[in-house]
């Protein structure tokens, strides 16, 4: 099993307290498919809407995968949901489905770019309370300055969170 760096493994942790969507300290099929319909109406989206329904199924394969990883298991433990990080580590195929599938929801207007406010929102609707933190990992991932997120420039802010 590979080790993961602290600060990866406090990413990892705090991935598990947004998907523990019921708090209860374990994870369940549940749980991921609130937290896509969590996210959807965050952003004013109905849950069957195209991007909402493909959120919700991207959560879903990630739960497959996470619930294959431990044996089958109906819940999973934060131990457990760390570990299994630690073994999959940098799983790109993942990394890029998840990410563009938080970014076609949050891609209010369907200008193919996040702006500052819809950035926000993606940060609110995970709990991030802290304006400050917003606008600098906006500003640091805005790479070219524009004042918008680029899909790709998204997608690199999403490596980097999850580790």
């Amino acid at each position: 099993m590979t080790t993961i760096s602290p600060t990866a493994r406090q990413k990892i942790a705090e991935s598990f307290d947004l998907f523990d969507t019921n708090h209860d300290g374990t994870l369940t099929k549940d749980d991921f498919t609130r937290y896509a319909d969590n996210l959807a109406r965050a952003f004013g989206r109905d849950p069957q809407s195209p991007p909402a329904r493909n959120l919700k199924q991207t959560t879903e394969e990630l739960w497959q995968k996470l619930q294959v990883s431990t044996g089958g298991k109906q819940s999973v433990s934060r131990e457990e949901f760390l570990q299994y990080h630690e073994r999959t580590q940098s799983q790109e195929p993942e990394i890029l489905q998840y990410a563009d599938a938080i970014f076609e929801l949050a891609d209010a207007d369907g200008n193919d770019r996040l702006s500052r406010d819809e950035f926000a929102r993606v940060q609110q609707a995970r709990g991030e309370k802290n304006p400050a933190f917003v606008d600098d990992a906006f500003a640091t991932y805005d790479a070219d300055g524009d004042g918008a997120l680029t899909k790709s420039e998204f997608i690199e802010y999403i490596r980097d969170f999850i580790g």
